[in-house]
C-alpha cells in the first residue's frame, strides 16, 4: 500500500502515513493540476494568454507548472516543501536552502498578493538573501547579524529590480515576506519582515522565535482594541514590514528587519520556517509540534511533506511552504 502523498509504502491496515502522517482514509492529496493554457495570475481563459504565456487581461506571464510543487532536499537533515494549495491560481511562495560544513541557511518568502507579480518577488528575495548568508558560512570572522541585515539588503534590491507598471488602477511594486535562519555550531540568527514564521520545536517546548509585523500586533499592542477585536477587523491580515516595500526615497534600503540571536539547546530538535498558510491552520505551537511528530525517526523531508500535506488536506486556502532542519537526530547527525 502507497502513501498517496510521498509514495512510500505502508504496512496494511495502517491508518496514518509512518512516513509524513496524512490520513490514509482521505482523499488522496495530488500535486494541483493546472492547465497549462490558462493565465496562472487570473485563471483567464486560454484565448487570452499568448504564444509566449502573456495574459491580455492581467499581463501576467504563465507559471510553469513545476513550481506549483517543489520539494528541496539538501540532505536527511536539510529540506523543504512549497506547495500551491487547492484555490490559488498559482504558488506565491518561494523558498531556498544551503548546506555548509560550518552550518545552514534557510530563507522562506510569502509573495504579498496584492501586489505585482508576487511570485517573482518571494523567488528573487530568496534566492538573493540565500545567496548572500551563503556565502557568508564560510567566513568564520563574519558577524550572522550583519550577515542577515545584507541578506535583507540584497533581498530588497532583488525585488525592486523586477519590472512593475505605474499606471493607474494597477497593484503597486512587488513585495513580499521574508524569513531567514542562519545557524552556526549552535548558534541561530532569524531575520524577518512580515508575518512569515520560525519555529524551534524540541522534545518538551517549543517555541514561536518570530513576531509577526502585522497590523493585528501592533494595535493590540498600543492597546486600542484587544487581540479578538483586531482579528475581526477588515485590516486584519495585514503586515507592516516587506521586502520591497514603500521606502522613503529612492536610496532607502527597505524596511528594516526583525533579528534574534537564539542559543539552541543541546538534545534533538527542529528549526521549522514557514509562511501563514500553515501557521493559520496550527495558531498553537503546541499543533505544530505534534505535527512534526517522532523527532528520532523522521527525516527533514518527511516533516516538510507531513506538513504540507496537513495544510492541503484542511483545506489548502492559502500557498504552503515549509522548511525544515534537524538539529539533532540519531541517524541523521547533529549541529
Amino acid at each position: 500500500m502507497l502513501c498517496p502523498s510521498c509514495r512510500r509504502d505502508q504496512a496494511p491496515g495502517n491508518r496514518f502515513c509512518e512516513d509524513c502522517g496524512i490520513s490514509l482514509s482521505a482523499p488522496a492529496l495530488r500535486a494541483p493540476s493546472v492547465d497549462p493554457n490558462l493565465c496562472s495570475g487570473c485563471g483567464a481563459g486560454a484565448a487570452e494568454v499568448d504564444g509566449d504565456g502573456f495574459c491580455a487581461h492581467c499581463g501576467h506571464q504563465r507559471v510553469a507548472p513545476a513550481r506549483d510543487h517543489l520539494e528541496l532536499c539538501l540532505s536527511a537533515r536539510l529540506a523543504g516543501v512549497t506547495d500551491r494549495g487547492k484555490r490559488h491560481h498559482r504558488n506565491e511562495d518561494f523558498l531556498a536552502l544551503a548546506e555548509h560544513p560550518d552550518g545552514d541557511v534557510l530563507v522562506v518568502c510569502d509573495g504579498i498578493s496584492s501586489t505585482q507579480a508576487p511570485d517573482d518577488a518571494s523567488e528573487a528575495a530568496a534566492v538573493a538573501a540565500c545567496k548572500v548568508l551563503s556565502a557568508g558560512l564560510g567566513d568564520s570572522a563574519a558577524d550572522p547579524r550583519a550577515l542577515m541585515e545584507d541578506a535583507v539588503i540584497a533581498a530588497h534590491a532583488a525585488v525592486r529590480a523586477l519590472p512593475s507598471s505605474a499606471a493607474a488602477g494597477t497593484e503597486g511594486p512587488p513585495e513580499t515576506t521574508l524569513v531567514a535562519a542562519l545557524r552556526r555550531g549552535r548558534r541561530l540568527t532569524v531575520g524577518w519582515l512580515g508575518d512569515s514564521r520560525a519555529y524551534h520545536v524540541g522534545r518538551a517546548k517549543v517555541r514561536q522565535l518570530t513576531q509577526d509585523h502585522s497590523w493585528v500586533n501592533e494595535v493590540v499592542a498600543t492597546g486600542k482594541l484587544t487581540r479578538e477585536e483586531a482579528e475581526g477587523s477588515p485590516n486584519a491580515h495585514a503586515i507592516t514590514r516587506s521586502v520591497g516595500g514603500p521606502s522613503t526615497g529612492p536610496a532607502a534600503s527597505g524596511d528594516d528587519p526583525s533579528l534574534l540571536d537564539v542559543e539552541l539547546p543541546a538534545g534533538p530538535g527542529w528549526l521549522v520556517l514557514c509562511t501563514d498558510g500553515l501557521w493559520n491552520l496550527t495558531p498553537e505551537p503546541a499543533q505544530l509540534a505534534e505535527l512534526v511528530g517522532d523527532q528520532d525517526r523522521l527525516d527533514a523531508l518527511s516533516v516538510a511533506r507531513r506538513l504540507v500535506a496537513y495544510a492541503c488536506n484542511r483545506r489548502g486556502h492559502d500557498n504552503i511552504t515549509a522548511a525544515v532542519l534537524a538539529l539533532e537526530s540519531p541517524g541523521l547527525g547533529t549541529v
